[in-house]
């Protein structure tokens, strides 16, 4: 190997040392940051991985004001997250890209849908690069097909061994508007 060659293996090698580090620490970070729900109010276009989200923290509400990484494609306002907020500073939050849910005054049904596929992406948060899978899955309302992406935890293999293309999940979609919808894996 030329020496061009093994600077920049030794870069590369460099790099996802010091990313996978500072991926643990960011974790770490926000493990004892609490938890509450955030809606997407705004996606911002050109910003493919930026939503601005609403979210109440102890009584007191928030409106990110450049909005923060959420990494779902199709992703629409309205769209309801887990957000973990830092209590020292609640202004300071990370939307859960695989925890998307429904509140309890949502009207929600349930109806069968399909993954048509499981991919994993890198991207860009803050200072780290990240690695994460996602699925795209395809259900039916009303006679109307919808297609929806929907990242997946981490932990993903562990948690869903049998996850397969082509294969059934229940999926819950918001009745007044069956395009905000859940894949439910939990029921392997």
């Amino acid at each position: 190997m030329d020496n061009a060659k093994l600077k920049t293996v030794f870069f590369l090698l460099m790099t996802l040392i010091l990313c996978s580090c500072f991926s643990k620490g960011r974790i770490n970070r926000v493990a004892n940051w609490d938890e509450t729900i955030g809606v997407m109010t705004k996606r911002l276009y050109g910003k493919s991985s930026v939503g601005e989200f609403k979210y109440t923290y102890k009584n007191k509400e928030y409106i990110s004001k450049n909005g923060t990484g959420i990494n779902v494609p199709g992703s629409i306002p309205g769209e309801k997250y887990i957000l973990k907020v830092n209590p020292q500073n609640p202004e300071e939050y990370i939307p859960i890209d695989w925890k998307p849910t429904f509140t309890d005054d949502e009207q929600i049904a349930l109806t069968t849908g399909t993954i048509t596929k499981v991919y994993k992406f890198m991207y860009f948060s803050e200072d780290t690069i990240l690695a994460s899978h996602g699925i795209n899955f395809n259900y039916s309302v009303d006679d109307y097909e919808y297609e929806r992406s929907q990242r997946l935890p981490p932990n993903f293999k562990k948690l869903y061994g049998n996850l397969q293309v082509d294969k059934e999940y229940k999926v819950k979609y918001l009745v007044k508007n069956p395009q905000r919808a859940i894949l439910i894996l939990d029921n392997e």
